[in-house]
């Protein structure tokens, strides 16, 4: 059965027993009256004031999509660009999802110097790139920029040199102190497995005046 957890659209017990779980997981829940139809009961089935017992099993999740703050979206005017200031401009909205700290993305990407020269594209390999976000596998303007942005999503990244390679040199192709221009696009997300904690399992004579939830 499907519903949104927290929205009221079905019993407290409900509510909050299925909070924290992650798919696949199964539990019994214990909901005193006030966690279920209280002194209403529900039609001929439930009297009035009833304990109710759950055992119940997480199939499928869909996260909900939380609204991300919209990242700055700047509208260059003639040629000049200025490269002393990250800046990330959206150019394509994606669906879905928003990348957080930790997760993986597999991306394609453009990098040019500022006077267009192409250092290197993932689209002419026809391989997107993988990496974890915000890890420092990958230079700074990329943990920043991909932070947000859903699969689909196509951003331009303007990389001051503080952003980029800083002082240093990349072989022949990128001096040392150079701002970078980046066209990126997210192709996939693996969002990084969070730890959730453990609900407390206990073994003991049913207690039904307490909302307990017991992990099976």
């Amino acid at each position: 059965m499907p519903f949104t957890v927290g929205s009221g659209q079905v019993i407290p017990c409900w509510d909050e027993g299925f909070k924290g779980l992650a798919k696949g997981a199964k539990a019994d829940l214990i909901c005193p009256p006030l966690y279920a139809y209280g002194s209403k009961g529900f039609g001929d089935l439930i009297p009035p004031d009833s304990p109710l017992l759950f055992s119940i099993e997480v199939v499928n999740i869909e996260p909900a999509k939380k609204e991300e703050p919209k990242k700055e979206v700047a509208k260059e005017t003639g040629s000049a660009i200025d490269t002393s200031k990250f800046k990330v401009t959206v150019t394509q909205d994606g669906e879905g999802y928003a990348l957080e700290k930790g997760d993986k993305v597999f991306a394609h990407y453009k990098g040019t110097l500022v006077d267009g020269t192409k250092f290197d594209s993932s689209y002419d390999r026809g391989q997107p790139l993988p990496f974890v976000v915000g890890k420092g596998s990958v230079i700074k303007c990329w943990d920043e920029g991909f932070i947000g942005l859903e699969k689909g999503a196509k951003a331009d990244l303007i990389c001051p040199p503080d952003y980029a390679y800083g002082n240093r040199a990349m072989g022949s192709t990128i001096p040392a102190n150079s701002p970078l221009l980046f066209s990126i696009e997210v192709v996939s997300i693996e969002p990084a497995k969070k730890e959730e904690p453990k609900k407390e399992v206990k073994k003991e004579i049913i207690d039904t005046s307490k909302f307990q939830v017991t992990v099976t």
